[in-house]
């Protein structure tokens, strides 16, 4: 799909890439301010806010922003509850990348957001995510530390796990400080025995957290949230195929682009690793919640960008407009018409001098014949030989071939002297679009949005569009 399968009252005939778009957004609302709305109405179940809110970004080339607030709202408040849909998530990540990267358009914001495919899967993503049953788990209801969780009487009640040996082994007796030895020791019975528990682990991670964090030791070069993980990981034989897979895709997240200032953001996919290790995932749910609310909203997507396009056209001049129009041609024209390869001479005089001996009617024949009589063939081989000077292939002899290397030649000799003749003439062409007018018209006082408020109610919308 592309700009040609949208209606002409639904494209968004704006030209301006991101840099525009760093502190408002289209509309004219502080970026920030959208972000929030959008992350705030995921989370309570407002479908109409969210789709709004998701166009309005999508419109001001922030996609990425939104991937990144489904991923938090997913890690931090559905998790366990929606396992398919993180799976689902990274797949449909997988195909918007895809789509951009077989587009042609250089300008890949112009492409996107008047991409039918693209606005489908950001309203189907946005309309999952916030029909979803969410909680606060892994936010209000945390085990807390306190300095007496390091005295000695509170750790003796605690600790479950009197032997390191099966520890030592999981991380190669690699050399850490005696209190984070002892925390990753304990998160390793809790995960192994029965009687272990969940709380139990988070009350551990949370413990060995709070003291490394003034410290941010390594040990051999490791921080012991990736020695936390190598336990983890050694426990994936407990879970069933589904749930394997889901704990690698969030080991994968977590290592994405990581840094040491990102522990505690990320630690989420932590509580959800712990989780699944202790309580089994429920597979059954399908991918759609409210279906029906969720091809609703796929199906009037086009109607949530029109305000939109209102917005713009109002404000846009024609030359912006003819401006739009020139660079989408140009870039439709080298899709429709892609740049032919230019044939490779020598490759060409090669093919011409093959002797191909198979093609030739007898040759068959004699072979036939070469397997009853060894003489025969032998004679028939010889007058081949004999007749190569004059026929080198089925159709083609030696005079041939001379012919066409030079009618080559001379070809190539007029399309020189043409070119060298039509540099010396003056250029008629018209002249190319200057794409810096696109900055001169854009950056005029009166197209310059004004700010706007957002002002979000308390009260649950109703879940249709």
């Amino acid at each position: 799909m592309d700009i040609q399968s949208i209606p002409n009252e639904y494209i968004i005939k704006d030209i301006r890439n991101h840099t525009f778009f760093s502190v408002l957004t289209i509309s004219g609302y502080k970026k920030k301010d959208v972000l929030n709305a959008y992350q705030s109405c995921l989370i309570n179940d407002k479908l109409n806010d969210s789709i709004r809110w998701c166009v309005e970004l999508h419109c001001s080339n922030l996609e990425n922003k939104i991937f990144e607030i489904l991923e938090k709202v997913y890690i931090q408040f559905i998790h366990i509850y929606h396992p398919k849909a993180w799976i689902y998530l990274l797949k449909r990540i997988k195909t918007y990348e895809e789509i951009l990267s077989k587009s042609t358009f250089k300008k890949k914001y112009i492409y996107s957001k008047n991409n039918q495919e693209i606005r489908n899967l950001l309203c189907e993503l946005t309309s999952i995510f916030c029909l979803s049953k969410k909680d606060q788990r892994f936010i209000k209801n945390l085990p807390k530390i306190t300095t007496e969780s390091y005295n000695t009487i509170e750790l003796k009640k605690r600790m479950i796990g009197k032997d390191i040996t099966p520890l030592n082994e999981i991380l190669n007796y690699v050399t850490m400080d005696s209190h984070t030895k002892y925390g990753l020791n304990e998160i390793y019975w809790n995960i192994y025995k029965e009687k272990g528990t969940y709380e139990n682990c988070l009350y551990w991670y949370l413990w060995i957290e709070k003291m490394e964090k003034s410290k941010k030791i390594q040990m051999n070069g490791e921080l012991w949230i990736f020695l936390l993980w190598k336990i983890i990981l050694h426990f994936e034989y407990k879970l069933c195929s589904k749930s394997n897979i889901y704990l690698k895709k969030l080991h994968f997240k977590y290592n994405e682009n990581f840094k040491l200032s990102k522990i505690q953001q990320r630690k989420y996919y932590i509580f959800t690793a712990l989780h699944i290790l202790k309580k089994p995932l429920k597979w059954k749910e399908n991918i759609y919640v409210q279906e029906n609310y969720v091809l609703q909203c796929i199906g009037n997507i086009n109607k949530m960008y029109e305000s939109i396009v209102q917005m713009i056209d109002t404000n846009i001049t024609k030359e912006q407009v003819c401006l739009f129009y020139k660079m989408y041609h140009s870039e439709t024209h080298k899709k429709l018409n892609p740049p032919k390869k230019n044939m490779n001479i020598q490759n060409l005089h090669s093919e011409l001098n093959k002797i191909e001996f198979t093609n030739h009617p007898d040759i068959k024949d004699m072979m036939m014949e070469s397997s009853h009589d060894k003489s025969v063939h032998d004679n028939v081989h010889d007058n081949v030989h004999d007749n190569n000077e004059n026929m080198i292939s089925k159709n083609m002899t030696q005079q041939n071939i001379e012919d066409e290397k030079i009618s080559k030649l001379d070809m190539k000799l007029n399309i020189f002297s043409e070119f060298i003749s039509r540099k010396k003439e003056p250029s008629k062409e018209s002249p190319k679009i200057n794409e810096n007018a696109i900055i001169q018209y854009l950056e005029k006082e009166d197209d310059i949005p004004q700010i706007k408020n957002i002002i979000i109610s308390n009260i649950k919308n109703k879940k249709n569009i």
